[in-house]
């Protein structure tokens, strides 16, 4: 009897797709419990307007995330793509009311006396939206290309994950300040945390590819660089001049 191999089913990648959107779900949902579900659940939730506004498109997107990879799992394609012009809208909101938020908590933290923390902080929010408008753009070009066009929006996800994750830092390291950001080296922390997602990603790829997709090499050390390469441009003249720029 001659035994014929078939090739390996893709339900396994789609249930790893499915479980790392659980996972990020999870990390964005755990990362607000100290500063915004408590405080919702007990009444004393308060938010500028536009902090709200940027926190229920982030959520959206999480949500959408989640949705998309259990509609890609089950095959349900066209509603998967019918979604997916849905999330190019959403993203274009979210980077215009990210961008908003960041400056408006960069006059907040100013007026509160943390002006010389405010400005070089301010590169970390501006940057990782800009990575994440970058990559779901790409991601929406390469719509046909599913392999590249899932890792791009999981690159993407990891960005919108970056706050969620500064916040849960923040809460186990003690800060107690809601106003103060911290120095903008503090980054580099939440930011190698994110990077355990992306390694995940990576190690899956090499046991079910033998090697990592392109868009994780490519992509993934643009993320890291940017992650690493900001902290030193946040204290140049150069940048302090750029966000006179943007705040004014």
């Amino acid at each position: 009897m001659v035994a014929v191999l078939s090739e390996p089913p893709a339900v396994e990648p789609r249930r790893f797709y499915a479980g790392f959107a659980i996972a990020c779900a999870s990390i964005a949902i755990l990362g607000f419990v100290p500063t915004f579900w408590m405080p919702l659940a007990s009444g004393r939730l308060e938010l500028a307007p536009i902090i709200g506004l940027h926190a229920a498109l982030f959520f959206a997107w999480i949500l959408l995330f989640v949705a998309q990879a259990f509609l890609a799992a089950a095959g349900r394609y066209g509603h998967h793509r019918a979604l997916g012009v849905i999330g190019v809208l959403l993203a274009a909101s979210m980077l215009v009311v990210a961008w908003m938020a960041a400056v408006h908590s960069f006059h907040v933290q100013s007026a509160a006396g943390h002006a010389e923390r405010a400005g070089p902080f301010l590169i970390a929010p501006l940057t990782n939206m800009l990575f994440f408008a970058g990559a779901v753009a790409v991601a929406a070009l390469n719509a046909r290309q599913p392999e590249a066009h899932k890792r791009l929006m999981v690159l993407a996800t990891l960005a919108v994950l970056a706050t969620a994750v500064a916040r849960m830092v923040m809460f186990i390291a003690g800060g107690s300040s809601a106003i103060a950001p911290p120095p903008v080296q503090a980054t580099i922390v939440p930011a190698l945390f994110v990077d355990l997602l992306l390694v995940a990603a990576v190690v899956y790829d090499w046991r079910t590819r033998g090697r990592p997709h392109p868009v994780y090499v490519i992509g993934g050390a643009l993320w890291v660089a940017l992650q690493v390469g900001r902290i030193p441009v946040a204290m140049t003249p150069g940048w302090q001049s750029m966000v006179e720029w943007i705040t004014a």
